[in-house]
């Protein structure tokens, strides 16, 4: 149980008479200390498939002979009971790290003098996943120019050592050729916005430890948009008549920003309930004066300006009215000559059209329309006998102004003709009688 040296004789007597004793030669004993391990085998952390991986390594001193060595393999922290690893027989050993776990190792050192051998401690190497993102950054933000948007953020798990990151900036939706942005090297990075464009982003985190590989995140894609501008503003200025509705409905366009659209008109800078499109279509204009529109555009995207239209004046004026209406009259069956039925219209705005109408109903809705009557004047036909009605619609070049005249009856009655005709012969002498010619 102890180094030293031990010397062993044994004596040695015969019962016989005249038997000599006898001491054997020394039998000497050396003991030497055991052999110690001075440099043990240091337990370790690697990523699934590390590489590469720090060797396992023993150093022996003591003992007596020539060192031999065997590693083992455990499933618990102990120097007993371990799997024998096939031809890991050096001072030195790779553990594999192709699974996930913990797996313990030692190494039995022997040597040739009797009784000399001695163990390592165990080393703990300890298998994790690869390291892996839980957290990629945002796929898409859509802002205007200086609009606000939130963080790039990644947030990775397993993997081991010290995290560090690096952001890239791209000018392409691919994560290789990026551009180290200086000062990006936190788990987060909020983007510029005050240049309009499409910028796409990632994130690579490098683990200082365990053989790690560093990781890429996916892209982040940052579209920067110009501020929104009306294209397509309400016409400025349109007049119409009295009674009137304007045609086509204001409207309007713009281009840039992002989001959804919120429109709201408004009549004299008051809003107008309900009038919440990119359209609208006032109401009839019942009464003569000037009403000014204009429409207040807002975007939901971050930092989009808002937008005001130009203003749109729409002039109701009076509707023309007829002067001079044309007169009924009655004719016989081609009567000549015919008075030409006359009308005269003042008020409105712009040139003066005519289209005369007949009907058979004293009624100035439904008539046939009178090819090439479009004068202020027109000469009804009275070949044939009955009643017909006529009337002549004014109207303008300016929207809505228009006036339709009252109806003149014209009357065609058969032409006259003999019921009864004068006797057609008498013969009498001188101062004779005859009958009256009737």
């Amino acid at each position: 149980n102890s180094a030293g040296t031990s010397i062993y004789s044994v004596f040695i007597s015969l019962s016989g008479s005249g038997c000599d004793t006898m001491d054997s030669q020394d039998a000497t004993i050396i003991v030497v200390s055991d052999p110690i391990v001075v440099t043990q085998p240091i337990s370790a952390t690697y990523c699934q498939n590390a590489s590469p991986v720090d060797t396992l390594l023993i150093s022996a001193s003591g003992g007596l002979g020539t060192y031999s060595y065997q590693w083992y393999s455990n499933t618990t922290n102990a120097t007993s009971g371990g799997a024998l690893i096939s031809g890991a027989t050096d001072s030195t050993f790779i553990p594999p790290v192709t699974t996930v776990g913990v797996v313990y190792y030692y190494c039995v050192v022997t040597q040739s003098g009797l009784n000399c051998d001695v163990t390592s401690t165990t080393a703990s190497i300890t298998i994790t996943p690869a390291p892996s993102f839980s957290t990629q950054p945002l796929d898409t933000q859509t802002v205007c120019l200086d609009g606000m948007i939130s963080a790039l953020t990644v947030v990775f798990q397993n993997g081991v050592g010290t995290p560090s990151y690096q952001w890239y900036q791209n000018t392409t939706n691919s994560t290789s050729g990026g551009t180290q942005i200086i000062g990006a090297n936190s788990n987060t990075y909020l983007p510029p916005t005050n240049v309009a464009g499409t910028k796409y982003y990632y994130c690579i985190v490098t683990l200082t430890g365990g053989g790690c590989s560093s990781i890429t995140s996916s892209i982040a894609i940052v579209i920067v948009r110009p501020e929104p501008i009306i294209i397509i503003n309400p016409v400025p200025n349109q007049t119409i008549c009295e009674g009137g509705t304007i045609f086509p409905a204001l409207s309007v366009s713009y281009s840039g920003g992002t989001g959804t659209p919120s429109y709201q008109w408004k009549l004299g800078g008051t809003n107008i309930p309900g009038a919440t499109s990119s359209t609208y279509s006032p109401p009839i204009f019942n009464s003569a004066g000037t009403s000014i529109y204009s429409v207040f555009i807002s975007l939901s995207g971050s930092g989009c300006d808002t937008m005001d239209s130009q203003d749109a004046n729409i002039i109701v004026i009076d509707d023309p009215i007829i002067v001079t209406q044309p007169i009924s009259a009655t004719y016989c069956q081609n009567a000549s000559p015919v008075d030409t039925l006359l009308i005269s219209a003042s008020g409105g705005l712009g040139t003066y059209n005519y289209q005369w109408y007949s009907n058979t109903s004293n009624t100035t809705s439904g008539g046939a329309l009178i090819f090439g009557a479009t004068d202020s004047t027109f000469v009804p036909p009275v070949t044939t006998v009955g009643v017909v009605y006529y009337y002549c619609v004014v109207t303008q070049s300016v929207l809505n102004c228009d006036v339709t005249s009252s109806i003149a009856e014209i009357t065609i009655t058969p032409a006259p003709t003999f019921s009864t005709q004068p006797q057609d012969t008498q013969t009498v002498c001188l101062d004779g009688m005859i009958s009256a010619l009737t």
